[in-house]
């Protein structure tokens, strides 16, 4: 039974609404009819044999008469003042040319002060006006020469003046564009000037009217997509209505196509296109408005026809084109007969405010009928605004249903997520709880273990106490988010008393200490100890000062924080600040930094924490009855500045004296020095960690102190620039950094070092796919997920430097080859130039077997298998080696010695000589009268400058660049990728080469002074 009348009512509901959109398309339907019946209720007068007798008819009368019927029409004849032509020509059955004739007979009381108008409309395809043989106006170029004839087809409506009672109308047309030959289009009206213009504004006023809504539509979604939401549908929405007013403009006043200086034919096209764009668009918005357009596939089909339709306006010829063109009505019904049913389903389904879409439609299929009717028909049918006003009408009410119903939607989530909220804050809280015993457990196992336990070495009882501190931190962030709960539901019940803030302040500056280690900051406090006590609960104070003070330490790298305070008896009140030189923070920060659960961009790059230490301290400052207040300036620092009531009970020192002698100063107990040597005492490899959290620096310090030499940097630029100071084997960055994030450090890095030349671990809060991705795309070389787990960190740290080991070891065996490349050519060509001299001249052979000899012993001194050998051993090497290559080619190798002083300069070894080898055998050797070779060495402030200049034949500029991206495929084999790599692992500097095709090549590096003593 109850399923029977579920079906009724369906079936009610239905048919209800079938009715209702019967009785609007029958209400258009009559609005149409009696808009067309008041247009041509005007007489309409029909001629004979071109001829109209209105001699009865007074000047008043004659207002708005018809006369399109009964024209006498001579095809294949054009009318001029001078000639006629009577050539006919006939296309397909139609006349491609004419004139019509007509002749009224008007009043005898007609004097040359009335003014007459007739009104042309828009003929195929070309048209001239003549009235009593004067030229009035005209429509393009009428021709009976297709290419003198100029369609244009845009309507007109001439005014003259008249002395005679007799009018003779000769109106020329041609058409040599489409296959409807020359033709006079109707309605034709003959009337005063007046009434005529009357009629025509009232159709432009109209018009106007749709066209600015239609625009203000348009231009009220684009608005809304700019700047509110960039959701397609707004923009199809733009678009939309956009080109409903430009078909109306141009179907209803085409003259404005002259602006565009277009043919006919492509005048024809755009209005078509225009056409086309209105109907497509309505469809996609009615898509778009569908609740389950995404299950109508049909909307592919139409979208492909509406292609289809496009190209073929695009390619077509006007004459094809215009016998077609109705036929894309029939695509135009259909798109709204799909979309129809579609519609009414949703309606019936959810009984929403899906009914005002098919009313958009029916008014829209109404529009597409009656002008097919048109079309067809030929009728004249003015601009019919109703269609459009129903159409807005259905479209404002379907926005404002779905408004209310949208935001009764909205009410009841906001009630469901106060709820969640809610319970989020009780899930909060419960945590908390459960946190904090084993926590405190923890905690009391390590406080007494460091009471009772006196056996214990120094670094254990200092690892214990960092452990103590970490968990008070955890502790503090615990109650930070019970607390904020608590707030919220004015759980928290204050214990005010009168508080010294000097006693709190100290206390809490010396908790805040361990915070300092790995920072060049200092606390100073600046608060008279006859500062009159404060009314407050001393345990939310110590939280608010302990969060502030934390704030300010974890967003500055050096400088100073203050924390000061003094009195106002006049309010009773006490304001303490806290000022640091940190980064600041923009002025949309600082409006946001105190909102609840709503995270400044700072707080986002900086904190691994939750983010409600400063919205608790707000809260809690409200509380006691005061205000907290920030004042910040990008890259200068901020201060946070609170107010507190004065107690009632005053202190014996209530003089308010600013006694400055009780400045209170603490400097950070670790101090990082500039630059670091490894000496050849220690052969542990070198980690530079980059940690914002001084205590996790110190957790994993400790895990890896045992095996390496662990060093700190507090930012990305501190790396970069310690990076340049030292050899390191490993980089170990957090994710998140001050001045640029773990991410941009490792891009920078990656500029200058491989990824076996500086290997890069990354810290993430949880190694997501995203961050993991991220990470490698950078060049990170491993990453480790929080919370670390020392098994694996420490092994993944040792593979990550036996990989830079290897790569050092590479280089050894490189550069030892090096050293082994005596090539036997070389040794037989010098012991022939020996020998060769013996016989000419004694003294240069016993130089030459000295120079040989020092040569021979350089090249095998074992120290040359250190990384870094004084700069006077290689030019040493050199020397002997440029002696050699002297003797035995003469005059073609010629050299230049340039150098200041060379103490304490260490480059890698066989650098120079390697280079100057390259230059004498691919250089002037190449050339038959040999060269110059020039080796310079400039001394600066901190660095000097190599430099091996030869004039030989140079480098082409596809090997160089070959060269310059250490391609291996060059003849000159290892030795010179082998010295730039050395070169910029150890100085992060490549060789700088500059060649020009036979002219020479210059080749020099720069190495600090006093660098690496191995």
């Amino acid at each position: 039974m109850r399923w029977a009348d579920k079906n009724m009512g369906k079936n009610k509901f239905f048919k209800k609404s079938i009715l209702i959109l019967i009785l609007v398309l029958i209400i258009l339907t009559s609005l149409r009819i009696a808009w067309l019946a008041y247009h041509t209720s005007n007489h309409t007068l029909i001629a004979e044999d071109g001829f109209i007798d209105l001699s009865e008819y007074n000047v008043d009368e004659i207002r708005q008469l018809n006369i399109s019927e009964g024209w006498d029409f001579k095809p294949g004849l054009i009318y001029n003042a001078d000639t006629l032509h009577n050539d006919e020509v006939i296309q397909n059955g139609n006349h491609n040319y004419g004139s019509y004739y007509l002749t009224i007979l008007l009043n005898d009381e007609v004097d040359t002060d009335d003014i007459f108008s007739l009104s042309i409309p828009s003929s195929a395809t070309a048209s001239s006006l003549y009235v009593n043989g004067e030229l009035i106006a005209q429509s393009g170029v009428v021709s009976n020469e297709p290419v003198e004839h100029l369609g244009k087809g845009t309507p007109y409506l001439a005014s003259f003046t008249t002395n005679t009672n007799e009018l003779n109308f000769v109106v020329n047309t041609s058409n040599f564009d489409t296959t409807d030959g020359a033709s006079l289009n109707s309605p034709i009206y003959f009337g005063t000037s007046e009434s005529l213009l009357q009629k025509r504004n009232l159709e432009q006023f109209l018009l106007l009217i749709i066209i600015v809504i239609l625009s203000l539509f348009s231009i009220y979604s684009l608005v809304i997509y700019l700047f509110i939401n960039r959701k397609f549908i707004f923009l199809l929405f733009s678009i939309g209505f956009l080109f409903p007013a430009i078909d109306e403009l141009l179907m209803y006043n085409s003259s404005v196509l002259s602006i565009l200086n277009l043919n006919y034919e492509w005048s024809y096209k755009v209005k078509e296109f225009a056409y086309l764009g209105s109907v497509f668009f309505l469809v996609q918005i009615m898509k778009s408005i569908l609740r389950e357009e995404r299950t109508y596939k049909r909307f592919y089909m139409l979208n492909v026809l509406y292609l289809i339709c496009s190209i073929i306006i695009f390619i077509s010829p006007l004459q094809l084109l215009s016998q077609i063109s109705v036929s894309f009505f029939v695509l135009y019904f259909l798109s709204f007969a799909i979309v129809m049913p579609m519609a009414l389903k949703e309606y019936f389904h959810y009984r929403d405010e899906s009914i005002f879409i098919a009313i958009i439609l029916v008014g829209t299929t109404s529009g597409i009928i009656w002008g097919v009717v048109k079309a067809v028909f030929s009728l004249d049918i003015p601009f019919y605004p109703f269609d459009y006003f129903l159409v807005f009408l259905a479209f404002s009410m379907f926005w404002f249903k779905r408004f209310a119903r949208k935001n009764n939607e909205v009410l009841s989530l906001v009630e469901k997520l106060k709820q969640k909220d809610k319970a989020k804050e009780e899930f909060l809280v419960n945590t908390s709880y459960a946190l904090q015993k084993p926590l405190h457990s923890l905690l009391n196992i390590v406080y007494t273990t460091l009471d009772n336990n006196v056996h214990l070495t120094s670094k254990l009882r200092e690892n214990l106490g960092l452990i103590a501190n970490i968990g008070e931190r955890m502790s503090y962030t615990l109650n930070n988010l019970e607390d904020f709960a608590k707030l919220n539901d004015s759980k928290i019940k204050l214990n005010p008393e009168p508080v010294s803030l000097y006693s709190v302040s100290s206390s809490i500056i010396d908790i805040m200490m361990f915070m300092l280690e790995n920072k060049n900051l200092k606390f100073e406090m600046n608060i008279p100890k006859n500062l009159p006590y404060i009314h407050a609960d001393p345990n939310r104070l110590s939280q608010v000062l302990f969060a502030l003070l934390h704030n300010s330490v974890r967003f500055s790298k050096d400088g100073v924080i203050k924390l000061s305070a003094n009195s106002n008896k006049g309010n009773n009140f006490v304001y303490i600040s806290v000022e640091d030189q940190g980064q600041g923070m923009e002025e949309e920060t600082i409006k946001k930094i105190f909102n609840p659960y709503e995270d400044s961009d700072v707080e986002n790059k900086l904190s691994n924490g939750v983010g409600m230490g400063l919205k608790v301290c707000k809260l809690l400052i409200e509380l006691h009855g005061g205000e907290i207040s920030v004042q910040s300036v990008p890259g200068q620092g901020s201060v946070f500045t609170f107010s507190l009531p004065i107690s009632s009970i005053s202190n014996l020192n209530e003089q308010n004296s600013t006694d400055t002698d009780s400045n209170y100063v603490q400097e950070s107990a670790i101090t990082v020095p500039d630059y670091l040597y490894q000496d050849s005492e220690s052969d542990k490899p070198c980690i530079l960690i980059v940690q914002n959290d001084p205590a996790e620096f110190r957790v994993l310090k400790e895990m890896l102190s045992d095996d390496y030499h662990v060093f700190s940097a507090y930012s990305g630029l501190d790396v970069l620039k310690k990076l340049k100071s030292k050899n390191w084997d490993l980089l170990i960055s957090d994710v998140m950094l001050t001045e640029m994030s773990g991410y941009e450090l490792t891009k920078e890095v990656r500029k200058k070092y491989s990824l076996v030349e500086l290997p890069i671990l990354l810290l993430t809060n949880m190694a997501t796919p995203q961050e993991v991705y991220t990470g490698f795309k950078y060049g990170a070389n491993d990453h480790v997920a929080r919370p670390l787990v020392r098994l694996e960190f420490t092994a993944r740290v040792k593979v990550l430097i036996q990989l830079k080991n290897s790569l050092k070891e590479q280089m050894k065996m490189e550069a030892a080859w090096l050293q082994a490349q005596i090539q036997p050519h070389f040794l037989f060509n010098t012991l022939n130039t020996i020998a060769s001299l013996s016989d000419i001249d004694n003294d240069r052979m016993l130089r030459l077997l000295d120079e040989f000899s020092n040569y021979l012993r350089h090249s095998f001194d074992v120290h040359h298998t250190r990384e870094m050998i004084p700069l006077k051993a290689e030019l040493a090497l050199t020397k002997s080696y440029l002696h050699i290559e002297n003797e035995r080619f003469g005059t073609r190798v010629r050299v230049d010695w340039k150098l200041d002083d060379l103490d304490h300069i260490y480059i890698p070894p066989l650098s120079v000589q390697t280079l100057v080898e390259n230059a004498i055998k691919h250089g002037i050797l190449k050339k038959k009268e040999g060269g110059h070779i020039q080796i310079q060495v400039m001394r600066k402030d901190d660095f000097a400058e190599i430099v091996i200049h030869d004039n030989g034949v140079g480098i082409e500029e596809n090997k160089l660049n070959a060269l310059k991206n250490n391609e291996n495929s060059l003849k000159r084999g290892i030795g010179l990728i082998n010295t730039n790599r050395r070169l910029k692992q150890y100085f992060g500097q490549e060789l700088s080469i500059k060649s020009q095709v036979n002219q020479g090549t210059r080749v020099s590096f720069k190495v600090p002074i006093q660098r690496l003593k191995n």
